[in-house]
């Protein structure tokens, strides 16, 4: 194999990884906001913010723009949605070693990655 083929062969398998690989989580931002996009359309404008408690986490999100359902997951619990679709407003977690929000159609496809 020429040195050409070989970083083609290094380049295909990264590729190959990067789209079979699940989209990783990220954190909910200590005070920060992000725009979570549903893979169908639509959004939702949340906030978030934690500190530690111990060697668990509270926290707090705020959902302040959204024309889908939120959910979210505590300790790799399932999915719950977050009142209604469209719904604006506030809530908050405490006691846990994880929590995301999404936001998905209703019946829980075509959602955003965690946050």
């Amino acid at each position: 194999m020429s040195k050409t083929e070989g970083r083609v062969a290094v380049a295909v398998a990264a590729l190959a990884a990067a789209v079979l690989m699940p989209a990783t989580a990220q954190a909910i931002g200590k005070g920060t906001c992000t725009t979570l996009y549903g893979t169908s359309g639509g959004s939702a404008y949340v906030c978030g913010n934690y500190w530690r408690s111990g060697s668990l986490y509270d926290g707090s999100y705020e959902i302040r723009r959204s024309n889908l359902y939120v959910q979210f997951q505590a300790d790799k619990g399932p999915w719950i949605t977050i009142r209604g679709k469209g719904y604006i407003g506030r809530g908050g977690f405490s006691s846990l070693k994880t929590f995301y929000l999404r936001a998905c159609t209703y019946d829980g496809s075509a959602c955003s990655g965690p946050w």
